[in-house]
Parts: C-alpha cells; sequence; structure tokens
C-alpha cells in the first residue's frame, strides 16, 4: 500500500480549496473585473492590495453579521466575540496572505533575466520591483508575520497566569485549549 490510486472529483477539491484559501479564490472572480483597469498599479500588486482589504473585510463582514445576530436575537453584546474573531482570522489567513506577499517578492531566473515568482510576465529589481516591495509589500509582511502574531502571544502571555479564568477562556480559549500542561 505504498500508493493509493485515488481519484477525488474536482467539485469535493474545489470547496475545499474555497474553504482553505478564501482569499485566493476570491482573486479569480476579482481578476475578471479589474483587468487592464488597475490604473498605474500593475494587476500583481493590485491582488495583493485586493487581498489585504478582503481579509479586513471579512472582520468586518463577521462583525456586521455578529451585531444583526444580536439585534434580531435580542442578545446581549459580547465583545469577547470581537477579539476572538480578530485572532481566528489573523490565524486563519495569515498563511495565504503572507505566501501571496512573498511571491510578489521573490524572484527565478529564467535565461538571463529575473522574474518575480508570483507572475514570471514582471521583471525583478527594476525601480517598480523595489517601490512596492518597500512601500507596499515590506510593510505588510512585517504586520502580518511580526507584529500581528506577537500582540496574539503577547496577550496571550500576559493572562498565562489566569487561563482558567471565564473571560480568558472565552476571548483565548481556542488558541490554547487542546494543549495540557
Amino acid at each position: 500500500m505504498s500508493k493509493l490510486d485515488i481519484v477525488v472529483p474536482y467539485g469535493i477539491l474545489s470547496i475545499f480549496d474555497q474553504i482553505g484559501r478564501p482569499i485566493q479564490q476570491s482573486m479569480y472572480s476579482i481578476d475578471c473585473i479589474f483587468v487592464g483597469n488597475t490604473g498605474t498599479i500593475p494587476i500583481i500588486y493590485f491582488r495583493v492590495i485586493l487581498s489585504l482589504v478582503l481579509s479586513l473585510c471579512y472582520q468586518v463582514f463577521f462583525i456586521i453579521g455578529y451585531r444583526i445576530y444580536t439585534w434580531v436575537m435580542r442578545k446581549p453584546l459580547n465583545y469577547y466575540i470581537f477579539s476572538t474573531s480578530f485572532m481566528f482570522f489573523v490565524v486563519f489567513l495569515q498563511p495565504e496572505i503572507v505566501s501571496q506577499m512573498l511571491s510578489v517578492i521573490s524572484c527565478r531566473t529564467i535565461g538571463i533575466h529575473d522574474y518575480i515568482l508570483g507572475n514570471v510576465s514582471y521583471e525583478c529589481y527594476n525601480d517598480q520591483f523595489w517601490y512596492y516591495a518597500l512601500v507596499l509589500v515590506a510593510p505588510f509582511l512585517i504586520l502580518w508575520v511580526f507584529i500581528l502574531p506577537l500582540s496574539i502571544l503577547y496577550n496571550l502571555n500576559k493572562n498565562a497566569k489566569r487561563l482558567n479564568d471565564v473571560e480568558v477562556r472565552l476571548k483565548y480559549g481556542f488558541m490554547f485549549r487542546e494543549y495540557r500542561d
């Protein structure tokens, strides 16, 4: 049984891909709308901007949906849900966003030229590459790789002595519940 020849229908794979990589899947339809209409921003960098906006939209839609739910059901707002959802979206979306940003600053050599790994239609190491790498990608890469995870870690560490408190478990429980002392 070193090799299993299992054929999984495309529809099932598509569902898992849509759930596991929501930003990338949303980009396919958005690309069709904006191709040629991004102004002076090349489409490869426009996708990075859109993925950052989409990640923010997911959070905003959740907050609006939760607010409507509490209003319709006449339930009080639980503010810990906002911070929990924020942490969840960071953990869930970070790999996809970071991967996309790394692909637009990574280069590969084809022949005698270097091209951007995320889209080999664009050359590396020219003025446009450095501008977007430094102005767009680097700050958000620092945010998503260091600042957001470290802020979550800081808050977990700050509450390390109170992990069994109800308030802390409601807010941060999904981050540590499966771990044992």
